[in-house]
């Protein structure tokens, strides 16, 4: 069954070039966007996702994704999301040391 295409958020900015050479401590725009916090609908999209799935994995830890909760709020930071597809690469083992893909 061919899925559909889910836009992705313009307002997200997830260049290696806006995270390049920064910590998690730096007060730059920079790294606060690669520490931003993305609600469930953002990250669905991010991901290409039904938010149900994510809400899914919250409760069953079916998946290795950290959240976020606030309050009854679930939050994902876009670190964690980058992280996640990461660890989720399969085949080219060439380049699985760290380079993008």
């Amino acid at each position: 069954m061919p899925t559909a295409h889910v836009p992705f958020p313009a307002s997200i900015n997830t260049s290696a070039e806006a995270r390049k050479g920064f910590s998690s401590n730096d007060a730059t725009p920079a790294s606060a966007d690669f520490n931003r916090l993305l609600d469930r609908q953002e990250a669905a999209t991010y991901l290409r996702l039904k938010p149900q799935t994510l809400a899914n994995w919250a409760v069953t830890r079916a998946q290795n994704l950290p959240f976020v909760k606030i309050g009854r709020r679930v939050m994902y930071r876009l670190a964690d999301l980058d992280a996640f597809v990461m660890a989720n690469r399969h085949g080219n083992e060439a380049v699985i040391g760290g380079a993008d893909v």
